[in-house]
């Protein structure tokens, strides 16, 4: 084999190995999906084993009422209306506060699905096997999985109706069995495969849009539009106090004049990925073109002054400076306007001093 045929070889198994284990996305993508996974999966899970749960009692009900109506299933539609409900009970109260077992309930739920379909068909050897197929379709539409784990469980599905079909059935049904899961089967796990790798890349396409919509491209910080919508929500989010300060970059309009905006460009970047270390990236703020806000939860103004000592010795270590002012408040009189007013009168306050020194003139 030429080392051309090689190198496509292994590059058309890194993608299928990419397709089973990440749905198509690269693996940082996928797992930062996992959140928005387990959300989604925790929803649906309410939803359908609540659905599934009404629909096994109506069965239950209907084959006790009438005596005719699938009695031989009648302790089924018991156990699955009982398992259903315990999976809706789960989902709604124990799964919020332990999400590692989200995935593990809903393989539950579905193999639960496929379970039942498999004894259906081993309580009615006379009939061939159709509930199961549907399921195989069906189910991948539930839930979002690794498409390794669906085709997983689709094959171990496949493998338990031929031997339902071989243990149960008269040979000339089991062999119609046979054939309909080789073909049936594997058309299935061709679909779960495409679902599975498209929902996750709508989720991360949904993640993706978020993120632009939240965030300043050049620096990392979040943007205007997220700190207005943010902003009073700081409030609530402290536990003793709550620290805002305004943030305004020195000589970025005279940078950008003498040595062009890429050289401003670097600045703003630097002083943004200062403020990212100390305080975080989900609190630090670009809210205009040399402006940034800045929130610290729970610490006092002894702690705040010192972050923004390292911040002035790191970007001073590049010949770059900032000029800053702060607000603290305690929890129960936090007031986010005033304290971003006073901040930011304390910011050009520090910024008038600043262009008092002899050198750095002031743009006009």
């Amino acid at each position: 084999m030429s080392d051309a045929n090689r190198q496509k070889g292994d590059a058309e198994m890194k993608s299928l190995m990419k397709i089973l284990l990440y749905a198509g996305l690269e693996e940082k993508q996928f797992r930062s999906l996992i959140p928005k996974v387990y959300t989604s999966n925790r929803k649906s899970l309410k939803i359908y084993s609540l659905l599934a749960a009404m629909a096994f009692t109506g069965l239950f009900v209907a084959s006790r009422v009438t005596h005719s109506f699938a009695d031989v299933n009648q302790q089924l539609y018991g156990t699955m209306m009982l398992l259903n409900i315990g999976i809706y009970l789960c989902a709604r109260l124990l799964l919020p506060k332990t999400p590692s077992l989200i995935q593990p309930t809903g393989y539950l739920f579905m193999g639960s699905l496929y379970v039942f379909s498999l004894s259906v068909t081993a309580l009615h050897p006379e009939y061939p096997a159709v509930s199961i197929f549907v399921l195989l379709f069906a189910v991948p539409f539930l839930l979002i999985c690794r498409p390794v784990s669906e085709i997983a469980l689709t094959l171990l599905v496949m493998v338990g109706l031929c031997l339902v079909s071989y243990c149960f059935k008269a040979p000339e049904l089991a062999v119609t069995d046979y054939w309909n899961t080789v073909s049936f089967g594997f058309v299935a796990i061709a679909v779960a495969t495409v679902q599975q790798c498209n929902q996750y890349k709508m989720l991360y396409q949904e993640e993706k849009l978020v993120y632009l919509s939240n965030t300043d491209l050049l620096t990392g910080a979040k943007n205007r539009n997220r700190f207005e919508n943010r902003k009073t929500v700081y409030a609530h989010l402290c536990d003793r106090c709550l620290s805002v300060i305004y943030i305004d970059v020195n000589g970025l309009h005279a940078l950008n004049d003498s040595k062009g905006h890429l050289a401003g460009d670097r600045l703003l970047i630097a002083a943004a990925h200062a403020m990212i270390a100390e305080f975080g990236e989900d609190h630090t703020y670009r809210i205009g073109g040399d402006e940034f806000v800045c929130f610290s939860l729970d610490t006092g103004e002894e702690e705040v002054e010192e972050r923004m000592q390292r911040i002035e010795r790191t970007l001073d270590a590049q010949g770059y400076s900032i000029s800053w002012g702060a607000a603290t408040e305690q929890k129960a009189v936090i007031d986010m306007h005033s304290m971003t007013t006073s901040a930011e009168a304390e910011m050009y306050a520090a910024k008038d001093r600043y262009y008092q020194q002899p050198g750095h003139e002031r743009r006009r």
